[in-house]
């Protein structure tokens, strides 16, 4: 019998006979005791149905760990065939049912339950599962039951325990639900999920029974107060009750929400924030507090409550998060909204019309939907007298706000100013018609003296364009044309609702060969009069003239209503417009043929997709009947299919101006500017549409219905995008801030470190921009930038962190992954292209680097700016294979001998001036992050002033260098050098070649081992030639940024056949230390020891002793970086060296022919200043 089979760790939570549940108290072990009592006479009489074969064991065992990872489909077909080869098991019909729960399948969950406890009927996980599924069911009493049923079976099953608590907490059985809670805190581990939710739910009903019932007595008669209309005896009842629960969240809400219906706004937050108090990470006080600050104006707290929350928690899927972010989300546009107008308000007092105007835009473009910014808007050009601008920001905001008096009233203003006095006298009539208080209404008022004052003014505009307009008809009689038409323009501006002047402008514009001028004056004159039939006459002729034959027919009709003797009064006649007649209608049955095949063909076309034939034979077809709106609508939605948007729009506005009305125009026009990106424009056009509400039936009101709301929709996703962008980018500017100020002499001390949770909450902005507009390339460019810095650590990208992400390169993976979403977004966009560069650059991955500069310098625009030019130089730099420096230093040199100097042998001790000049070439052969080869050159020159002297030195090397990974290089190097001295020409060659191999790592950061050979020959005595052989060991470990240090150890052993007194072994330590003690300052110090045992007596000593020196040295310094290409340096160094045998003879000679390695005591100190500068 396969008893492990029923006591599987991952069966039912009944079974949990660990350690720690034995030990947990004296009550839990006799509970578990009665329980494996039932479950051993369980086993006796129910082993048939437990019993499997260790192959089903194991897919049972398989099943659940689907099960518990969330594969529910995978876990039922397991569990079912299971069952296929031996229905008679209990476990797999358990767990089919829990999968059955947790599909909603309830009705065969509770088959699965029922055969359960048809199989055994003293199990209790078949009574516990069916107790679920007649819970989800709403059938609280059989679940109740059930539940009952099962703690009876298994008294230790905590899971029951706590679902019967629940029950009878919805029952309102508080003392019996309080004592199920407290058997699950007794019985179960006090870690345990079942037993955090228990403690819980006891401080929302009290830790006894006696408790719940009191706070349930005092609960209903508060109720009851209530009803009766008595809030103050209600409140008392409730605080005598929030006395018993000192920790209850619900009941604080529920006073905090009572004492703002009741108007105490201050009560309310005082019991806000003692709920804050119980349990700060609980969310519902947060936001009731938050919508508490909102209701009352405190629009600063608010927000704070809000952040404060989603500090806590920012997981959407809550609807208390939903609930606040939305809110926040608000309050932020409607504060930044009122500090850009309170500004903008500012400066227009200041006469700063541009800079105000600046802010009353930014505010409008916040949220276009918002008709309060149009209006700010509309205020603003009416202070600044732009009575055109007036009028258009009013008709923005009257689209998304039709009955607004106020609007319409200031409509009517800029109207008459426009002196457009017909609708002027429109607006005001429709602002008194939404004024309800009759007389009595200031809007009233202000409306009817408007009215009057544009009535006025409509009498007085005749008289004022008189003079003009009398002018202008003797300049056009005496054929000045020109000064006819500036003078019958003011009149048409003083008067716009004169016919006559229009009409006598438009036979200016005729005679000057202006025809649509001329054109658009006779259609304003016809409008204003219809029975001007002058005009008519010459629309009919200009009609003609341009082929718009409709147009011409409709004035020659209107002209053949006349009388013979009201034509003749025109100066025409009746047979002459019947004629014209005549032939306008052939050249329009013409034209219509011709239109009709150019049309036919045209959909050939299309049908063939041959698009740009089409659009060639739409257009001919136009250019036949210029007034044909449906050849035209054709035409731009052909323009529209092949992506030719802008000639689309022209077409379809110039439809629009034909007939403001065209429904199809009016929303193809709104598709386009969806695509476009021009969300606002969109709504707009799709509102224009939707005022034609007679037409709700027409298949295109209803699309643009659709459409509209799909762009407020767009329309809120952007504006949400772009304020979670925004509290993003504050978190990353502080950071950049934090950044730019590290290490310099005036820190950012004043800046904030954001904690941990400010960086995730920033995290979550960036990434749910991203989420709301995953097509916008700037949203991922500024989540690569957060995560360079969450990455790589305070600082962003600084020296330390580029050393720490080579060493774990899954650091740029993600940056690195939203730097190239946005340019497959956008491959215009020049940002991510330069980070790329830069991040792969400091990793020394050139070749990379290389690839997105150069992509960058592709797409760039012409003539480059200055960011680009410095990707530019970026490119030279790493293409480049010479390289150079040259430095110069002076400096003082002391040597102090420390013994009783033998006058016969040592000059008197003095100070010593030098300089030195130093130059470095280097031509790489090859170049590659990954293998070079150079080729150098070095020389440096000291010059000696007291002494006279002077040493030079040239070397040539050839060597290469090999990275196979970010870990480990190795290269070798051979050099030969020249030494030359005052006076004595050449007076060494020395060859030298080495080997080396680094690892770099964590601890050390570098760790190296270096063997090098030398080969010493002096021209001039070859008795001091010399062979060594050197070996270094050594590593170098960063601190931060800032600090590093090194240790290394070399051993040396030379040889000097020809004087065997210079042969010796040396053993060298150093330390070194450096800190950047800010980005362009370095303090750089060291410590050395050198020790040095000769390996054949000394000539020099009587009694032929082994000589042994001691050098004893230290050096501390500055390097401050002048520039990317210039340092300059102080240093200080002493020396001390000491011998067993005393001081030993030196000569300029020696010193000449670099024989310092024998000499004996003496003491130095050097003081160098110099500059070096890279090329």
């Amino acid at each position: 019998m396969q008893i492990n089979f029923l006591l599987s760790s991952r069966t039912s939570r009944s079974f949990r006979f660990g350690p720690e549940k034995l030990l947990s108290s004296y009550r839990g072990f006799l509970s578990i005791l009665c329980s494996v009592f039932l479950l051993f006479f369980y086993l006796i009489n129910h082993s048939s149905a437990l019993a499997a074969s260790p192959e089903l064991k194991k897919r049972f065992d398989k099943g659940v760990v689907l099960f518990q990872q969330g594969k529910i489909d995978e876990a039922e077909t397991q569990f079912l065939e299971i069952l296929r080869e031996d229905p008679t098991l209990v476990l797999p019909h358990e767990y089919l049912g829990r999968v059955y729960v947790q599909s909603n399948r309830l009705e065969e969950a509770k088959t699965a339950f029922e055969a359960v406890i048809q199989k055994a009927s003293t199990y209790p996980g078949g009574y516990f599962g069916l107790g679920l599924v007649y819970r989800n069911q709403g059938e609280i009493e059989q679940a109740e039951e059930l539940f009952r049923k099962t703690v009876a079976l298994s008294p230790a099953h905590i899971s029951a325990w706590l679902h019967l608590g629940q029950i009878l907490e919805k029952q309102r059985k508080m003392d019996e639900a309080v004592a199920a809670y407290q058997k699950v805190i007794e019985r179960g581990p006090a870690a345990s999920s079942e037993a955090r939710e228990a403690e819980q739910h006891l401080k929302e009903l009290g830790d006894t029974p006696e408790i719940a019932r009191q706070v349930q007595t005092w609960v209903a008669q508060a109720e009851a107060r209530l009803n009766e209309g008595n809030a103050k005896g209600a409140w008392a009842l409730y605080q005598k009750a929030a006395e018993l629960l000192p920790k209850s969240l619900s009941i604080r809400l529920f006073m905090g929400s009572l004492a703002s219906q009741l108007g105490n706004p201050t009560k309310a937050e005082e019991v806000y924030r003692e709920a804050i108090q119980i349990d700060s990470t609980a969310l519902q006080p947060h936001l009731s507090l938050a919508k508490l600050y909102d209701q009352i104006g405190k629009t600063d707290e608010a927000i704070k409550e809000y952040e404060a929350l989603l500090l806590l928690n920012h997981d959407e899927t809550l609807p208390e998060i939903r609930s606040a972010k939305e809110a926040l989300f608000l309050l932020l546009d409607r504060k930044e909204i009122q500090e850009l107008t309170r500004k903008g308000e500012l400066l227009t007092q200041e006469g700063k019309w541009g800079e105000a105007l600046q802010h009353f835009q930014a505010a409008a473009d916040i949220d276009p939907g918002l008709p309060v910014v149009h209006h700010n808007l509309a205020r603003f050009y009416d202070k600044t007298d732009r009575p055109d601008l007036v009028v258009q920001a009013v008709n923005e905001a009257l689209l998304l706000e039709p009955d607004s008096r106020t609007l319409h009233l200031l409509l009517g203003k800029a109207l008459r100013a426009e002196r457009a006095f017909k609708d002027s006298l429109a607006a005001y009539v429709k602002t008194l018609s939404l004024s309800p208080n009759g007389q009595e209404g200031l809007f009233y008022l202000e409306a009817q003296a408007g009215l009057l004052q544009t009535e006025f003014e409509m009498l007085k505009a005749p008289i004022e364009a008189a003079p003009p307009y009398r002018d202008g008809l003797q300049k056009k009689a005496s054929g000045e044309l020109d000064e006819a038409q500036i003078s019958l323009e003011q009149a048409s501006r003083l008067s716009p609702g004169s016919p006559l002047i229009h009409h006598a402008l438009g036979e200016v514009y005729e005679k000057k060969g202006e025809r649509e001028k001329a054109i658009a004056a006779f259609e304003e004159a016809v409008e204003l009069h219809p029975g001007l039939y002058p005009a008519w006459r010459a629309l009919s002729r200009l009609y003609a003239q341009q082929g718009r034959h409709a147009k011409a027919l409709d004035a020659l009709d209107r002209l053949l209503s006349l009388s013979d003797p009201g034509l003749t009064s025109i100066g025409t006649s009746r047979e002459e417009i019947q004629k014209e007649k005549g032939a306008a209608q052939q050249k329009m049955e013409d034209a219509r043929a011709k239109t009709r095949a150019l049309f036919n063909q045209a959909q050939e076309a299309l049908a063939k997709g041959e698009n740009e034939n089409a659009i060639s034979l739409f257009e001919a077809a136009s250019n036949e009947e210029k007034d044909n709106l449906s050849i035209l609508y054709s035409l731009g939605i052909v323009y529209a299919i092949e992506g030719k948007l802008p000639e689309a729009t022209g077409v379809f506005m110039k439809i629009l101006d034909a007939d403001p009305l065209h429904l199809g125009a009016l929303l193809r026009l709104g598709f386009i500017q969806e695509t476009r990106g021009m969300l606002p424009a969109a709504a707009r056009t799709y509102r224009r549409l939707l005022r034609q509400k007679e037409r709700g039936d027409a298949p295109e009101y209803k699309e643009a219905s659709a459409r509209l709301a799909a762009v407020t929709e767009n329309l809120k996703r952007l504006r949400e995008a772009e304020r979670h962008e925004k509290r993003g980018l504050a978190v990353l500017n502080k950071l950049s801030e934090i950044a730019s100020g590290i290490g310099t002499a005036q820190p950012a001390a004043d800046v904030e470190r954001p904690d941990p949770a400010r960086l995730q909450l920033a995290l979550w902005d960036f990434k749910q921009a991203v989420a709301l507009r995953p097509d916008e390339a700037r949203y991922h460019y500024n989540l690569g930038l957060f995560y360079e810095h969450l990455n790589f650590g305070e600082g962003g990208l600084n020296r330390e962190n580029a050393e720490r992400v080579k060493k774990e390169p899954r650091l740029l993976k993600e940056p690195v992954a939203a730097y190239k979403a946005a340019i497959d977004l956008d491959r215009r966009y020049l940002p991510p292209y330069a980070r790329l560069g830069y991040l792969y650059e400091w990793q020394e991955e050139n070749d990379k680097a290389l690839t997105f500069y150069k992509s960058l310098l592709e797409v760039a625009p012409d003539p480059h700016p200055i960011e680009v030019k410095e990707i530019e130089a970026n490119v030279l730099r790493l293409e480049r294979r010479f390289f150079g420096n040259v430095g110069y230093a002076a400096g003082l040199d002391s040597n102090f001998n420390l013994g009783p100097p033998p006058q016969d042998f040592f000059p008197p001790p003095q100070d010593e001036t030098f300089t030195s000049l130093s130059v470095n070439l280097a031509y790489y052969l090859v170049r590659s992050p990954q293998f070079q080869i150079p080729f150098s050159y070095q020389q440096d020159t000291t010059f000696y002033y007291r002494s006279s002297i002077y040493f030079s030195n040239h070397g040539l090397s050839l060597g290469f260098q090999h990275r196979p990974s970010t870990s480990f290089s190795y290269g070798m190097t051979g050099r030969f050098q020249a030494s030359f001295a005052k006076n004595g020409g050449v007076g060494l060659l020395l060859s030298q070649g080495t080997a080396s191999m680094s690892r770099f790592g964590t601890i050390p950061t570098i760790l190296s081992l270096e063997y090098g050979f030398s080969d010493f020959y002096f021209r001039h005595n070859d008795e001091l030639d010399a062979k060594e052989h050197r070996g270094t060991l050594s590593a170098t470990q960063a601190f931060g940024w800032q600090d590093e240090a090194d240790l290394s150890y070399t051993f040396n052993d030379r040889q000097s056949p020809g004087s065997p007194d210079n042969s010796y072994q040396g053993h060298r330590l150093q330390l070194g230390y450096r800190r950047w003690l800010r980005p362009d300052l370095q303090f750089r110090g060291s410590a050395a020891v050198f020790l040095q045992n000769f390996l054949h007596p000394d000539a020099l000593d009587p009694e032929g002793r082994l000589r042994q020196n001691t050098l004893l040295s230290y050096s501390v310094g500055l390097l401050y970086t002048w520039s990317e290409s210039t340092n300059l340096f102080i240093d200080y160094r002493w020396q001390e060296n000491r011998s067993n045998l005393g001081p030993a003879f030196l000569s300029q000679q020696d010193i000449l022919e670099g024989r310092s390695t024998a000499l004996g005591d003496y003491e130095k100190r050097t003081l160098t200043l110099g500059v070096n500068v890279a090329f």
